[in-house]
């Protein structure tokens, strides 16, 4: 009898250990799959600020980029606006000094030479002009071309194309431009149509040229040259 409740009390307390070892690796279960969805979803986190903080760089980074890019499409248009304008100047007066203005911008732009320091070009060139500002001979070392800034800046194959597009729109104007030239110095003979070693200066002829219709045909392509190319950045 004694033997019997021994063994009774003996299985009853094998079994309440059992459980409470039950109840114990049970415990143990799911705190270990607590910890993991907490690992989880602070990895999953971690993830999530990581593409927004790579998210936010990217963003700036493009910003960035179309406002250097904006900049320098910007300065193009200017360029091009005061070349004309030094153009007209020379063929209208004969007045040298916008000659070498004229090639000192072209200079400048092709990366010949350097730009002056501090050099705005939103009012460098009506200063010097007006003489508010003396302008010096530009340093021939330290130039960067505008197209070697576009490469820089990352420029995409498509918009280099459409800055070659605006080369070959300015250089049809160019072309206008050195017969003008030519023809205010006396280097170029509007009757035959040629240039000459020397002759006479055609002042009325070159600043005709520079206002023609074939001009400003060119210069109404260029204008929508560089409209397409600002549309790209």
């Amino acid at each position: 009898m004694n033997t019997s409740r021994s063994n009774f009390w003996q299985a009853l307390l094998s079994r309440i250990r059992f459980q409470k070892s039950l109840r114990r690796i049970k415990l143990s279960t799911l705190s270990l799959w607590f910890s993991a969805l907490l690992l989880m979803a602070l990895g999953a986190n971690t993830y999530f600020m990581f593409k927004v903080n790579e998210a936010n760089g990217n963003l700036i980074a493009t910003q960035d980029h179309q406002r250097q890019s904006t900049a320098l499409t910007t300065a193009l248009r200017l360029e091009m606006a005061q070349l004309t304008q030094f153009v007209r100047a020379y063929a209208l007066t004969g007045d040298s000094r916008y000659l070498l203005y004229y090639y000192d911008i072209v200079a400048i732009h092709m990366g010949e030479k350097a730009a002056p320091e501090n050099f705005d070009p939103d009012v460098y060139w009506d200063n010097v002009v007006t003489g508010r500002v003396a302008h010096e001979p530009l340093s021939e070392k330290g130039g960067i071309s505008l197209e070697a800034r576009m490469k820089a800046l990352n420029f995409t194959l498509q918009e280099l194309v459409a800055f070659e597009n605006v080369q070959v729109t300015l250089d049809a104007m160019t072309k206008i431009e050195q017969v003008a030239f030519a023809a205010t110095q006396g280097l170029y003979d509007p009757v035959e149509s040629e240039f000459v070693s020397d002759g006479q200066p055609h002042l009325e002829f070159a600043t005709k040229l520079v206002n023609s219709s074939e001009y400003n045909q060119r210069q109404a392509d260029l204008a929508s040259a560089i409209k397409a190319m600002t549309v790209m950045v």
